[in-house]
């Protein structure tokens, strides 16, 4: 049977500007990767089409170990006080690694 790994998935929608402080948060923290990916929608702050820059938004993913989750979350409130618009969702997820002995 495969071992899976207890994570926490954090998805931050915020707009495209911030994704190299999103970047720099998850070096920061030693997460080990992030995805990225263009998003559209709408929600507290008006319809995000990404037709111009200052409306594009980003799905920003990262899985983060159980224990460091706070200190995350943490980086991203303060930029959420600094009057940075983002939201960040977090859920439970199970993670299957890379093992040598994986058929």
């Amino acid at each position: 049977m495969v071992k899976l790994v207890a994570e926490k998935l954090v998805r931050i929608i915020a707009t495209a500007e911030l994704e190299a402080q999103f970047i720099e948060l998850s070096k920061r923290h030693s997460v080990s990767g992030y995805t990225v990916v263009d998003a559209r929608g709408a929600g507290a702050s008006g319809i995000q089409h990404g037709l111009m820059d200052i409306d594009s938004n980003i799905l920003f993913l990262m899985v983060v170990p159980p224990e460091r989750l706070n200190e995350v979350m943490e980086d991203l409130a303060k930029m959420i006080r600094r009057g940075h618009h983002l939201m960040a969702l977090v859920s439970d997820t199970e993670v299957m690694r890379r093992q040598k002995d994986l058929p």
